[in-house]
């Protein structure tokens, strides 16, 4: 007998155990066929941009949270924490003539949220990220976003909240090139939030000597944005404008940015039109009065678990529709990172369908037209015709 309630006793720790513990993960590739109407251009087939840099990606995560309300709902005085990893496998892009596996850990983190105003996180993932802008350029700084120490504070004022971070990640080869991020979001119940963050970034790097490679003026990088939702009621769920400044101090790169967002619902949100904008300006020494931007509108509509939609996309500077994997991102707008082609014009016409069965899979043609071609009678024009599925477990 006494045997049998130890084993029970046993079996019932271990199941209070257990039930925090959780875990999941997907597998995600894409396929695309790409061509231009340019004469002697073959077709060319490889994985699409959506399911990652490379296109077979598959992500098992595990979590565990202890701590927390005992089984009578008082409050744990050593709050809850928590620990997780993952672990990704990757193939690379078949065209690219490597055949190549990539494996390995993901997202190791650890965490702990003493009271309800302080979380604390070590790690990547585990993240608290309400610090990214509202408009069109989603300004984020990676507070809270990627590798490093990450703090978030709730001071005793209704709606606010502070984020800090100390971004480490795997791009930063020395200590000394630590980034440090900061965001603040204040939300107003109902009428509004407003979203401020910022970034610095050492440029200086240091060799195994000690001696420098590398020296900038160090820069930083700030953003802001609010959102209206005071006219949810009407089926205006955002109204949405952002602006940022992006490599303050280096003279040589620093530009501005402005972004828009609108989203309307209708037919009890079945209907859904998304409108986003993002314009560019330099501003440093390399200052040009060219003003590269990029206009998307999206319209949808949800019939049961399908959802065809359309997306046009109007493109200046930054154009990409000559090499259709970076010019059709077929999530949405993506962002602007430089300006190589400032003299490309381009529009991208986009409808696809998403089956959610089950397994999430979309099927889509894209079409972009690069309208600063020279020739007044003719547009060089690239097509995409693609499917993505993605199993979520």
């Amino acid at each position: 007998m006494k045997k049998a309630l130890v084993v029970f006793l046993i079996l019932a720790v271990a199941g209070g155990l257990f039930a925090q513990a959780t875990w999941g993960g997907d597998v995600s590739t894409g396929l695309g066929i790409g061509f231009t109407d340019a004469d002697g251009d073959k077709p060319l087939i490889d994985y699409v941009r959506n399911a990652g840099e490379n296109g077979l990606r598959a992500n098992v995560n595990f979590n565990y949270k202890g701590g927390g309300p005992d089984k009578d709902g008082n409050p744990n005085p050593y709050g809850t924490w928590g620990l997780g990893f993952g672990f990704r496998a990757e193939v690379a892009r078949f065209t690219s003539g490597e055949s190549y596996a990539l494996a390995g850990p993901q997202n190791g983190n650890v965490w702990w949220q003493p009271t309800s105003s302080l979380y604390l996180a070590l790690g990547g993932g585990a993240n608290k990220d309400v610090y990214g802008t509202p408009g069109g350029l989603g300004f984020k700084q990676s507070i809270h976003d990627a590798d490093g120490l990450k703090v978030q504070i709730i001071p005793p004022v209704a709606g606010l909240s502070v984020g800090l971070h100390a971004f480490f990640g795997k791009t930063l080869k020395n200590f000394e090139d630590t980034n440090y991020g900061l965001g603040v979001n204040y939300a107003v119940p109902d009428l509004l939030t407003i979203v401020a963050n910022f970034r610095y970034k050492p440029e200086e790097t240091k060799n195994a000597d000690g001696v420098i490679t590398k020296s900038k003026d160090n820069a930083f990088d700030a953003g802001a944005g609010v959102n209206f939702i005071g006219l949810s009621s009407v089926g205006l769920t955002k109204l949405a404008a952002d602006v940022g400044t992006y490599n303050f101090g280096d003279k040589s790169i620093f530009y501005i940015g402005i972004g828009e967002s609108i989203q309307f619902k209708a037919l009890e949100n079945l209907l859904v039109l998304d409108l986003s904008g993002q314009q560019y300006l330099w501003m440093g020494e390399e200052s040009n009065s060219f003003i590269p931007m990029r206009i998307r509108a999206g319209l949808s509509y949800t019939i049961d678990k399908i959802v065809p939609a359309i997306n046009v996309q109007y493109t200046m500077g930054n154009s990409a529709a000559l090499n259709y994997r970076d010019a059709n991102e077929v999530n949405g707008v993506g962002g602007v990172a430089h300006f190589a082609n400032k003299d490309k014009v381009a529009l991208g016409i986009s409808p696809k369908v998403t089956f959610n069965y089950g397994p999430t899979l979309v099927i889509g043609y894209n079409l972009q037209m690069d309208m600063s071609d020279p020739k007044p009678t003719t547009k060089t024009m690239s097509h995409l015709i693609y499917g993505t599925v993605a199993i979520s477990f």
